[in-house]
């Protein structure tokens, strides 16, 4: 039998994925335990280790699903990005899932972190400016601060409960991408690159 296609199998697995997200909103990794988990799910630690290999296991498969979502959503909007409507699939995920987020942007690992926004400079934004900036410093400057102002912006209004729209926060966002980023950014108007 396969057991993940079994249903019991997936209502557990979806079970044990919300119990970590709402722990994850009240305590540190660090002080979350795999024992933890399982009493608040009401399972046992084999079960936990017949979804997961550690927490770590756990998270990446959370991570993977929220940028599975994040892409469907893109998939399906035609937006102009220049008023920052692009921004607004994101920016409503986010605000869906803020508890999981917040603690995502604050607390997730420098390392991980670190090589995450290596992996994004290179893949997406060194060829965006190839020819904008002569100057490879200045190009990993300029993603540098747009990346940790985005953080910065996301994290602000995470931690205040979303008070502006997303339209409103999709509007700011824009109005902090450097001007000479705007136009070659319109040409690759897709879910891959944001």
């Amino acid at each position: 039998m396969n057991v993940e296609n079994n249903t019991r199998y997936k209502k557990t697995h979806a079970k044990i994925i919300k119990a970590f997200i709402e722990l994850l909103s009240n305590y540190d990794m660090d002080h979350i335990s795999v024992r933890d988990l399982c009493k608040l799910c009401s399972i046992s630690e084999r079960t936990f280790y017949s979804h997961f290999d550690n927490k770590m296991d756990l998270l990446e498969e959370i991570q993977v699903e929220q940028l599975s979502k994040i892409k469907a959503a893109y998939a399906e909007t035609h937006s102009d990005y220049n008023k920052g409507s692009i921004f607004i699939p994101l920016l409503k995920h986010i605000k869906e899932n803020s508890k999981l987020f917040l603690w995502l942007l604050s607390e997730f690992d420098y390392d991980y972190r670190k090589r995450s926004i290596e992996d994004k400079y290179e893949k997406y934004f060194k060829p965006l400016c190839e020819n904008l900036y002569e100057n490879e410093q200045h190009k990993i400057y300029c993603f540098i601060g747009f990346h940790s102002s985005l953080v910065s912006y996301l994290k602000y209004w995470l931690k205040r409960n979303c008070p502006e729209s997303e339209e409103e926060i999709a509007g700011i966002i824009v109005e902090c991408i450097p001007e000479k980023l705007r136009a070659p950014a319109l040409e690759g108007n897709n879910a891959e690159q944001i």
